[in-house]
């Protein structure tokens, strides 16, 4: 890819990189605000197609594991009433599982797919040329693979593994895109100090004073890609909710290829308007065996430096840990849902149009609040993760007390489900941004792709765990709630974890003065 784009002439940095600053700001508004356009559109490229995918073709798997599942202790393809709590269909001929098994299962075999290939190209992602040109390239086979859905309207057996199978191949794809989504955040973080300190005498309190700036200006920087990805799924469960007026049977399956095309569009519009990342050194790189060999090694000083870095890591690791049970549990909600509202296709949108809406507006709401609340109370990016990890935790809670059958809540009501979802969708659009930006102060410059990467990984090896351990208990008891009880325990320890970390100590062991943010 890097040769192909070299003789095609792409540009490898912005020209407007170079652009003189004042010592009254960081980056030149019009370039921080070209960078922000363009990330907002790349983001916005792909919430469209997620939304659709994931919403749509997982709920087509679901109607189409009714018509050829059984119930349990029933004849194998004679179907399932609409009004059962278990039903049971075909897995990759080793025979039958419960439907929600079915979806976990699919998950595991995404993140095993995903996290070795994320371990490969994340190893040699800071080396490369082209890293802007890389990941438009991923948006772009993101959105092809939306293409055929549409066509895909049947009810049989064969329908049913086509769409498995690209929703397996859909979901890696989107994986790996994110480990170079997220690069553009840290770069922009860096390029704000650099700049700054180029137009300024270099002191103690002018470091802390940079320091804070490229906080702020990461923080909108993470915000515009979270909103972008939330307004791109809002904007698509506008149009299905119309489209569902016309065609409620298969408006998704359209849109879901609608999307597809709007992402191809909206990838080739922001290309030439986010910044371009300078890769490293390559030589470090020399041979093709160097090359070969590089994503094993550079992963290897991964591991070791867990123990340079021990600050940078706990944040990591609550972060992952919290991203991989929050999946888990959402996926159990989203059958709860299914089996106790016995939604059409157009409520299914409304439930899932919480979520991005709740989203857009907890990040917007956090970019003004986070300077008031700490310059009043002292309230730090740690402590408003701190609350989100707890909120998230309180929801499982919630659900985890269905589990008696006298108890008149947890997750029964329509109201339940929509309020949690809120809940959620607030705690995960405000940690996700401050996850990044927080992340970005406690590794070395120039070593984005490879930790962010190396996050991903982690999460990947990892959130099977809770999959498979869930999906047993879900085909041996037939009780979707018994899963939440896993997660509040695991979500609880997030919290803990996230409350150890000293976020100060760890910006001064990679060279970043502490702000106190």
């Amino acid at each position: 890819m890097d040769t192909t784009l070299e003789k095609a002439g792409v540009k490898t940095q912005d020209s407007t990189d170079n652009a003189s600053t004042s010592p009254d700001s960081t980056l030149p508004r019009k370039q921080l605000w070209r960078y922000e356009t363009g990330y907002f559109l790349s983001t916005f490229a792909i919430g469209s197609p997620f939304a659709s995918f994931v919403t749509y073709v997982g709920f087509q798997l679901q109607i189409i594991g009714y018509v050829i599942g059984h119930a349990p202790e029933e004849v194998s393809g004679s179907g399932c009433l609409p009004t059962a709590t278990s039903c049971r269909v075909p897995f990759a001929g080793s025979g039958d599982v419960n439907l929600t098994s079915y979806i976990l299962y699919l998950n595991a075999i995404i993140y095993a797919l995903s996290g070795g290939l994320t371990l490969i190209v994340s190893g040699i992602g800071d080396y490369l040329n082209y890293q802007r040109e890389q990941y438009v390239v991923q948006l772009i086979i993101y959105g092809i693979l939306c293409l055929p859905i549409a066509s895909l309207r049947g009810s049989d057996l064969n329908t049913f593994n086509a769409l498995s199978a690209l929703y397996v191949v859909f979901n890696v794809i989107g994986f790996i895109a994110g480990a170079w989504q997220s690069v553009f955040i840290p770069y922009v973080m860096n390029k704000s100090e650099e700049m700054e300190s180029q137009s300024s005498q270099q002191s103690l309190n002018n470091n802390e004073d940079l320091g804070k700036r490229a906080i702020e200006d990461g923080v909108r920087m993470g915000v515009w890609g979270s909103n972008g990805l939330s307004a791109g799924q809002i904007s698509l469960f506008v149009i299905s909710i119309g489209l569902t007026f016309a065609s409620e049977s298969y408006a998704g399956l359209y849109t879901t290829t609608a999307a597809g095309a709007l992402c191809i569009v909206l990838s080739l519009v922001a290309w030439p308007l986010l910044p371009a990342p300078r890769p490293k050194s390559r030589q470090e790189a020399k041979s093709i065996r160097t090359w070969l060999m590089l994503p094993l090694r550079t992963f290897l000083l991964l591991w070791r430096q867990i123990w340079t870095y021990p600050e940078c890591f706990k944040w990591l690791l609550a972060y992952t840990v919290y991203t991989d049970t929050v999946f888990a549990f959402s996926s159990v909600t989203s059958q709860l849902f299914n089996l106790n509202i016995r939604p059409s296709l157009r409520e299914f949108t409304y439930y899932s149009l919480v979520q991005p809406v709740a989203a857009i507006l907890s990040a917007t709401a956090f970019m003004y609040l986070r300077p008031v609340m700490k310059r009043y109370i002292g309230l730090t990016l740690r402590y408003w993760t701190v609350f989100c990890y707890a909120l998230t935790c309180f929801c499982a809670l919630w659900c985890a007390i269905g589990i008696s059958p006298s108890a008149s809540i947890g997750f029964k009501h329509r109201w339940e489900f929509y309020f949690f979802q809120a809940l959620q969708s607030i705690a995960g659009g405000i940690s996700g941004v401050i996850f990044k930006v927080l992340f970005s102060r406690l590794f070395p410059k120039g070593n984005e792709i490879q930790f962010f990467g190396f996050q991903l990984v982690l999460s990947l090896g990892t959130v099977w765990i809770p999959q498979i351990v869930n999906g047993p208990i879900v085909d041996a008891t037939n009780n979707l709630r018994l899963p939440a009880v896993v997660s509040s325990v695991i979500l609880f320890l997030c919290v803990v974890l996230a409350l150890f970390v000293d976020e100060e100590k760890g910006m001064r062991q990679v060279g970043h003065e502490s702000t106190g943010d």
